[in-house]
């Protein structure tokens, strides 16, 4: 696999264990009953988010990334 599709791969797997753990404990219930518990759980997913998510690059930085190379359409890469 690709080092630059690993991280991507990683999240999408921790989030569908952490939904199948949820829901395996009846927490989607309780969820759905009480807004504050959800509003509070959507706060903790937001702020997971913003501390794991990559600062922004610009311009040229990403299109130079020796960590991730771009590929372009007919060539081999």
């Amino acid at each position: 696999m690709s080092p630059c599709r690993a991280p991507s791969v990683l999240g999408n797997e921790t989030g569908v264990l952490v939904w199948g753990l949820v829901a395996a404990f009846g927490l989607t219930a309780l969820l759905t009953a009480n807004p504050k518990a959800a509003a509070t759980g959507e706060a903790a997913a937001a702020g997971t988010v913003n501390r794991l998510a990559p600062p922004p690059s610009t311009g040229q930085d990403a299109a130079r990334s020796p960590r991730c190379p771009t590929v372009r359409p007919g060539r081999p890469g």
